[in-house]
């Protein structure tokens, strides 16, 4: 847990969405270590796999692949 900090990309402003930050895919890569990228993209798929409701749940990947920036999560 220690990789894990506050605006981890160095983005500098947290009311972007990923759309809108040009280098992203470059950020992600230099600031999250490989582990810690695939934690935050495969998420969504562990919870569907607990009975966790279809739905619910890519609505909430939806909402953090938009707006969650300094983690990287995808659609």
């Amino acid at each position: 847990m220690a990789e894990l900090k506050r605006d981890i990309c160095n983005i500098g402003d947290s009311s972007k969405l990923n759309a809108e930050v040009l280098d992203l895919k470059e950020r992600l890569e230099k600031y999250l270590p490989e582990h810690v990228r695939y934690a935050s993209q495969l998420w969504h798929k562990h919870l569907l796999d607990t009975g966790f409701p279809d739905e619910l749940c890519m609505k909430t990947s939806r909402f953090f692949s938009l707006r969650v920036c300094y983690i990287g999560w995808r659609s």
